[in-house]
């Protein structure tokens, strides 16, 4: 009991937990580079893919709880690739459905207001 008291009054340090988020909030994220077209097919096809293998694999093995929760995290997690790839307009060519989910028409011009 006497060291879950020290342990409430203690205070937290929290400066590492700052320097180490402005230091990531520096360092540039791959996320905001550039991407071309074709890069762009080829990455969600990639994605595709792997989908296909992964789903294949999944539903060949028994069904438990716990694998219940990867059966639907791992999809999940490819999901939000695939819509952060698709989010980027690409630099050379830009399709249609990025243009779409980046709130633009294909002429580079703001949709709605």
């Amino acid at each position: 009991e006497e060291e879950k008291r020290v342990l409430e009054k203690e205070e937290l340090d929290l400066e590492p937990g700052k320097e180490a988020l402005e230091r990531a909030l520096q360092e540039e994220c791959v996320w905001d580079e550039d991407i071309t077209y074709e890069l762009q097919v080829e990455l969600m096809m990639v994605l595709q893919r792997l989908m296909e293998h992964f789903m294949a694999a999944a539903m060949s093995i028994e069904p438990t709880r716990a694998f219940d929760a990867v059966r639907i995290v791992v999809p999940g997690v490819m999901t939000a690739i695939a819509d952060a790839l698709l989010r980027r307009p690409a630099s050379n060519h830009p399709s249609e459905a990025c243009s779409q989910l980046s709130g633009m028409d294909s002429g580079g011009r703001q949709l709605g207001l």
